[in-house]
Order: structure tokens, then sequence, then C-alpha cells
């Protein structure tokens, strides 16, 4: 018996039936997205499934698809939570994956082409597998870092994907043609972006929040730069002390402060004596200083030298450096307690399911605080609120003098 159905053999009638009843299936489907969905969410899944196709159909489709997508929306995903929000990029690169694994079952690849640098890279690979396992008890094994690690491992083997494939100059020319029209269709929309109104492009920019994106004061502008006297908020930028709130006639503010646990020695490590020297030639008042002061550096000022040194001050501003000191003096040390990425965890997962609607904020809070119970008994806990109070010990006791709504 062959399996295998000519069309041409199917009466017009019955082809007629099929051919409507599909039309009709996929008019429903289109229909109850517009209508639940909304148009943006519909034409991401159309245009999604109109990728993934595409990706699946070729490995060399499937990297044009990997390269369109970092070039124009690298940190889109989809709009719904499987376990975990994957991205169009864990999309379109495990599509290429399957792809290629399909090519070797099949055997239309039969030859592995490796170079070199394949050996350290696989040495890499190895001991990324063997940390990960050996780091296993030492904390929660969330749907998060799953997903982190399995995109680091996707991301680095794409590297033998790659080899292989390219495998010929007009392979390789084809691709370099889709970065570069990727990366003019980026250029493009970045002009179209700075020459539309300001409130056009916070909406468009804003639209894309059903991918993942953020919403709302999308829009960054350069501020007090003495080169760009055309700026529209120079000499307009201001801070401010955290708000806070009247407890028994007090103003309470408090700033979470992170540089405050940002260097230490690990209990673990076989030169406890030259970490320690070398956390304070990291921390010393010059090398700080130029690390904080450096534009493109990432610290932030937090000793008193920082607060005192000229490349500190032109950097965050003269009229900033007040606030962070007072911040500083009112600040609150974040969480340092035994199981906090469970603790974190729990209410993250929380947080996103009263977001995309599957839980109401109420019943949100009750199973974080559930959560937080159980995490808390697991660990102990005596030992868990004994750590509280030592951490209570080091919170400002900074108060101020409420001035309106007393």
């Amino acid at each position: 018996m062959n399996p295998v159905v000519d069309i041409a053999s199917i009466s017009p009638r019955a082809y007629a039936f099929w051919l409507g009843l599909g039309l009709a299936g996929a008019a429903i489907v289109l229909g109850a997205l517009l209508g639940f969905a909304g148009p943006v969410i519909t034409l991401g899944a159309l245009l999604g499934l109109a990728g993934a196709l595409l990706a699946l159909s070729h490995v060399e489709v499937g990297l044009w698809a990997t390269i369109i997508v970092i070039t124009l929306l690298p940190f889109g995903g989809l709009p719904v939570k499987i376990v975990f929000t994957p991205t169009f990029l864990d999309l379109t690169m495990g599509a290429v994956l399957f792809v290629y694994g399909v090519d070797w079952m099949t055997g239309r690849r039969r030859r592995l082409t490796v170079t070199p640098a394949h050996a350290p890279i696989v040495l890499f690979l190895a001991l990324m597998v063997f940390s990960f396992v050996a780091g296993l008890p030492n904390g929660p094994l969330t749907a998060n870092l799953i997903r982190q690690f399995a995109e680091m491992l996707l991301s680095i083997g794409f590297a033998f994907i790659l080899v292989d494939y390219i495998d010929t100059r007009a392979k390789l020319e084809r691709l370099a043609a889709v970065v570069l029209l990727g990366g003019a269709a980026a250029a493009a929309a970045g002009v179209a972006l700075y020459l539309a109104p300001d409130d056009l492009a916070e909406r468009a920019l804003s639209a894309l929040r059903v991918f993942n994106y953020p919403s709302g004061g999308v829009l960054r502008y350069i501020e007090d730069n003495p080169d760009n006297p055309d700026s529209v908020v120079v000499g307009k930028m201001r801070s401010g002390v955290q708000p806070g709130r009247v407890i028994d006639g007090v103003l309470v503010r408090r700033v979470v402060w992170w540089p405050n646990i940002g260097m230490a020695v690990s209990s673990q490590t076989k030169y406890p004596e030259a970490s320690f020297l070398f956390l304070q030639w990291l921390s010393s008042a010059h090398i700080y200083s130029w690390l904080v002061g450096n534009p493109a550096g990432y610290y932030d000022p937090f000793l008193v030298s920082d607060l005192e040194t000229p490349s500190v001050v032109a950097s965050y501003k003269e009229w900033h450096m007040p606030i962070i000191k007072a911040s500083i003096e009112r600040q609150f040390p974040p969480n340092v307690l035994n199981g906090n990425a469970e603790y974190e965890a729990a209410l993250d997962d929380n947080l996103q399911a009263v977001m995309i609607g599957s839980k109401t904020a109420e019943q949100a809070m009750e199973d974080c605080t559930a959560a937080w119970e159980a995490i808390t008994d697991r660990l102990g806990r005596e030992k868990q609120v004994a750590a509280m109070k030592a951490m209570a010990e080091t919170y400002s006791t900074v108060v101020d003098k409420p001035t309106i709504g007393v």
C-alpha cells in the first residue's frame, strides 16, 4: 500500500472541502489571536512561525534568521512563559542545531570539519559542565539558571556548526551579506527613531514590551555634556535621596547600597593573604577612584576619597555628589542570607505570574510567603533569624524630620 497521496487524483469537490476547512481553521486561530492577544502579539506570532518554518528548512536559512534576530531583536522573547521565557535567539539557534542534527542522522552530512581551535573549545565545554555539576549542591537549580547554562553551551557550540557548514566562499559571502543587511536595517531603524518625534519613538519602542522589552521611559538622553550644547536636558538634571515613609513622627529613608558587599576574600582560597593585599590595592584611593571616575567603568563611588576625587566628581557631576553621600548615610545593605537566591527566585516567579496574568497579586504573595516559609524551615529558622538580626546591626539609623504631610 502506497502511503503517498497524489493530489492530482483528489476530486475537485474534496480538494475544495479540505482547502476551505484549512482556511477556516487558520481564520479561527488568527481571529482568536487578534481578539485575545491583540495585533502586535498576533503579528509577532506570525513572524515567529514563519521564521521558525524557514529556519527548519535548511541550516543556512536558520543562520540567516539567527543573524537577523541578533541585529534587530537580540533581547526579544516570546510573550508567553514555557517553564521559562524563550528568546527569539534561543529559538533560531535551537532550530539550526535541530536541522544540523537531522542532517547527520539522515546521512546528508558525514564529515566534521575541525580546526586547531576546536580542542581548547571542547576542553572548555567539558570544564563548564564539570563546574556546573560540581556546583549544584551550593545553590538552587532554577529554570532560569538551566536556561542560562544551556544558552552558553549552545552559543559556544555554535562554533562547530559554523566552521563545519561554511566550507565555501559562496556560503561565507551570503552570510556576510545577511550581516550587512541586518546591520543596515538596524541602523535605518535607529535613524528613523532619532528623526521621529519623541512621543512617537517612545510609543514605537514601548510596543515591543510584548516581546519582553522595557516600556515607559525607554528613551535616554545625553545629559550635561559640554560638547552637546543643543541638548534639551543640559543643566536640567537633578537627583534626590530616596523617598521614605513617616513612622512615629520621623521620616525613614533607606537606599539599597551594593558596594558594601563588593569585595571579600573567599574562605576556600589557598592564598588569603595575597587576596587581601590585592583587594587593599584595588580599593586604594588612587586605583579605585580611577576605576570609578572612568566613564566606561562600572563601579560606584562609596569611599570618602571617591567623593573628593576630581575625575569622579566630573563623571558623576558636582550637583550629584552630595546626594550620593546622603544616600550612603541612609544605606540599607542587600540581603545576603543563606538561600538568598532561592528567596529571590520564588519572588521572581510569582511576580512574573502576576505580570502575565496567571495569578492575582494576592495569590502570588500568598504563594511567595509559603515558599519563603518552606525555604526558611529547610535551611533552619533559628539560623536564619540569627543571621537576620546580625544583619540588622549594620542598618543605618539615620532618620530625617518630615517637612510635608505632617
